[in-house]
């Protein structure tokens, strides 16, 4: 194999969520870029077991380890979290003791907000010549502080693992509210903060409409839509899970999309982005790196101390005075964001040679 070789171990879909979409997405862009490497795919697959799952999920490992030690080159990983974080450290040390460059590329936020024995493990044994690849720069500094033992950061945002049609969705809307969620609907991700919303966004005088959309996976979030169902009458829809041009129809029907989470993985989702490009403001809570994601052109992002239902109703009072020039800055946010990604990838390719 050429000296430029690289082992590419990431989850691919199915099933799909924002890390398989992105280690899906960042590949092709790889791929495309001319460089040449081994994919070996972690996911655990879908079906209901846990046993085949983990099974899965090991077997991918132990093939990632056979192709490190096989082929020359450096090693991109697509970091685990929780539990599942040992089963990376333990490829990252194989590729140390073969001398192989480590890229470590982190999309969980909880074991980097704090310091956590499982993160201070896996950046010891994979030695100092390791990168870790942050989805921000606020997540690169967290890094740093919470685990010094890292000397090596490189930031790549989101902004490139999107569906381009997004961008051709008219960002000129001028209308009455219509706030939209979009996730696997829990409480965690904020689907009954944003049925809370929606209601007293009515309550005064918004006269808002709601568009959920997604699998609701939790008994709290089928509540949720029977009680939006209640308040809002008419002015409520649930429409299941989408992709495609179901997405960009949800996105074209929408003015606001919300955002209320409070999973402790988030870090950069990629639905903020979708948003973004489809000119549509967010309205989200501070978490992860959804603060620098949105900057002050994107829409807001209200700090987790403070009472999101009064933010927003606040923002999107003040909103409704000129959606047009907040729904144009949004989807420059996302171009500017999409610009930095395409120079990131161009840097990460020559690192990886």
């Amino acid at each position: 194999m050429p000296e430029g070789f690289a082992v590419f171990v990431g989850p691919l879909p199915p099933p799909l969520h924002g890390k398989s979409i992105a280690a899906q997405r960042l590949a092709a862009a790889l791929a495309q870029s001319g460089l040449q490497f081994q994919l070996v795919d972690i996911s655990e697959g879908e079906g209901t077991g846990h046993i085949s799952k983990a099974a899965r999920k090991v077997m991918g490992h132990a093939a990632a380890i056979r192709q490190i030690i096989t082929n020359r080159g450096s090693v991109y990983i697509s970091v685990n979290s929780g539990s599942g974080m040992v089963l990376s450290t333990l490829v990252g040390l194989i590729a140390r003791l073969a001398r192989r460059r480590v890229f470590w590329h982190h999309h969980s936020y909880d074991y980097v907000r704090t310091r956590k024995p499982r993160m201070l493990w896996l950046a010891r044994l994979s030695g100092s010549r390791a990168v870790h690849i942050a989805l921000s720069q606020t997540m690169a500094a967290d890094l740093l502080r919470h685990t010094p033992e890292i000397k090596q950061t490189f930031v790549l945002n989101n902004a490139g693992f999107l569906d381009p049609g997004l961008l051709t969705i008219p960002s000129t809307r001028s209308r009455a509210p219509v706030l939209g969620h979009l996730s696997n609907l829990t409480a965690e991700k904020g689907a009954t903060t944003v049925v809370d919303l929606a209601i007293a966004a009515a309550e005064h005088g918004l006269a808002p409409r709601l568009v959920l959309a997604g699998p609701a996976n939790d008994e709290t979030a089928q509540q949720a839509i029977v009680r939006g169902q209640a308040a809002l009458g008419a002015r409520f829809e649930y429409r299941g899970p989408v992709d495609g041009n179901g997405k960009r129809r949800f996105f074209a029907d929408i003015t606001h999309f919300v955002f209320p989470t409070r999973y402790r993985n988030e870090a950069s989702p990629l639905v903020l982005f979708e948003a973004m490009a489809a000119g549509v403001p967010c309205v989200a809570t501070a978490r992860g790196c959804i603060a620098e994601d949105l900057g002050f052109d994107g829409g807001i992002a209200i700090p987790e101390q403070d009472d999101f239902i009064v933010r927003a109703l606040d923002y999107l009072a003040r909103s409704s005075q000129d959606y047009a020039a907040l729904s144009h800055c949004a989807r420059q946010r996302y171009l500017t964001l999409l610009a930095e990604h395409e120079k990131q990838i161009e840097e990460l390719v020559s690192m990886l040679r």
